[in-house]
């Protein structure tokens, strides 16, 4: 996957610190602790207003186990014969996204992968509109999205999940599909 621009920025920022020549003998009174970094709230929870669906959406930032997971298991997944194996590549990405993220105000997920196939049948451009917050909360690029469509099998019959060519709408956001 790319690297993130954020961390690009953090790296330079470190690299071309003026005083990270010589730092032995004082004490940094910003450095981090062990337990403060762990103990840090840095999964927020974002509202956001979907007049489109009558209310208020929240949605959750993954931790760094639940993306390794959700990452897993598109590239795993099996092409299954169930009715979200057949949603296109990209727009399943999308979906998969949004019910891990999709929550109440407490950061309970709404819904599950089950959910899918009746999400999709939902406002293509809703969706989008919520993906793209989700995608930007959880820190994922439109390379990280991109790459996760192309080592995921969609289930769509003469689909072997293979890293042949992206079609030529790849870059855009996800649509849903005609199924």
């Amino acid at each position: 996957m790319a690297e993130h621009p954020e961390r690009q920025r953090i790296c330079r920022q470190v690299t071309e610190r003026p005083d990270a020549k010589e730092d032995k003998g004082q004490p940094d009174a910003a450095a981090l602790t062990r337990t403060a970094v762990l103990d840090a709230a840095d999964t927020p929870i974002m509202p956001l207003d979907v007049p489109e669906w009558g209310g208020r959406l929240y949605l959750r930032t993954m931790t760094g186990t639940e993306r390794d997971a959700w990452e897993t298991e598109l590239v795993q997944a099996a092409a299954g014969t169930d009715q979200a194996a057949r949603i296109p590549k990209l727009r399943r990405v999308a979906l998969s996204l949004l019910v891990r993220t999709m929550c109440d105000h407490n950061g309970r997920c709404l819904f599950s992968e089950a959910d899918i196939p009746e999400i999709n049948k939902k406002s293509a451009s809703v969706i989008d509109k919520v993906f793209e917050v989700a995608q930007h909360l959880n820190g994922l690029t439109e390379d990280d999205v991109e790459g996760l469509a192309k080592n995921s099998p969609s289930g769509r019959p003469g689909n072997s999940g293979s890293d042949s060519p992206s079609p030529p709408d790849a870059g855009r956001s996800p649509r849903p599909s005609a199924a």
